[in-house]
C-alpha cells in the first residue's frame, strides 16, 4: 500500500472511531424520544423527536465530510491539510465534550447543524486545497 492510501486509510478508521460514539448516542436519544412521544404525545417530546432526527442527520453529514476528507488525504497528503483536519477533530470533540444528545429542558446545548457545518467548511476547504491549481513561481517572463 502507498503511503499516501495507508494516510487517508489511517484519516478515515480515525474519524470513524471518533463519530461513532456520538452517532450512537443519537439513534439512543431518538428512539428513547420516539418511545415517549407514543407513550404521552406531548408537544416537548414531539420537540425531541425533531432535535434528535436534526442531531442525527448533521452527525451523519460530518461524518461523511470526514470521509471525505480522508479521501483527499488519499490523493495528495500534504502538510496544508491539516487546517481542515483540526477543524473536523474540533467539531467531534466539541460534541464529546458537551453532548448534547440530551431530552431539550429549555433550550439546546448546541444548535443542531453546527458540526455539520464546520465539517462541511472543512471538506470544502481540503477541495479548495486539491483542486486549485498550484501557482508556479518559477515562470518569470519578464
Amino acid at each position: 500500500m502507498k503511503p499516501s492510501k495507508a494516510i487517508g486509510f489511517g484519516a478515515a478508521i480515525l474519524f470513524v472511531a471518533l463519530w461513532s460514539l456520538p452517532l450512537a448516542r443519537a439513534i439512543s436519544l431518538f428512539r428513547e424520544s420516539q418511545a415517549y412521544f407514543a407513550e404521552t404525545g406531548s408537544i416537548n417530546a414531539y420537540n425531541d423527536i425533531a432535535f434528535s432526527a436534526a442531531l442525527l442527520s448533521s452527525y451523519a453529514v460530518s461524518l461523511l465530510a470526514a470521509l471525505a476528507l480522508a479521501w483527499f488525504l488519499s490523493l495528495r497528503p500534504h502538510l496544508v491539510f491539516l487546517l481542515p483536519v483540526i477543524a473536523l477533530v474540533f467539531a467531534v470533540v466539541e460534541v464529546l465534550r458537551l453532548r448534547p444528545e440530551s431530552p431539550i429542558a429549555l433550550f439546546p446545548t448546541i444548535a443542531p447543524w453546527r458540526p455539520a457545518l464546520i465539517s462541511i467548511a472543512a471538506a470544502a476547504t481540503a477541495a479548495l486545497f486539491i483542486y486549485t491549481p498550484r501557482l508556479n513561481t518559477n515562470d518569470r517572463n519578464a
